[in-house]
């Protein structure tokens, strides 16, 4: 276990190196958690296992849990261009 804390340590970054940087710890095969605005969610999805939303209302706090699993994880990696190669950019523009 290797676990790693970041909060919203990606707030600077543009999204291409967000996903590069998410890449990279999974690659190093770090647990990362990660506290993050909402609309950072589309950047680091196929990247994470699972997502704790956390909702305020009034004095109250809420918790929802949600499981990625490795499917998932995989199709919504290969919609994004940016994660595909040269040559499965071609290929999939070859094939529609």
């Amino acid at each position: 276990m290797a676990p790693a804390l970041f909060d919203e340590a990606f707030s600077k970054m543009d999204g291409k190196n967000q996903r590069a940087m998410m890449s990279f710890y999974a690659d190093l095969g770090l647990q990362v958690v990660i506290a993050a605005p909402l609309e950072k969610k589309p950047v680091i999805i196929g990247y994470v296992h699972s997502l704790v939303e956390i909702d305020r209302i009034g004095e109250q706090s809420f918790a929802n849990v949600i499981t990625i699993g490795q499917r998932a994880r995989d199709e919504i990696l290969a919609m994004n261009p940016e994660t595909l190669s040269d040559a499965e950019i071609a290929a999939r523009m070859a094939a529609e």
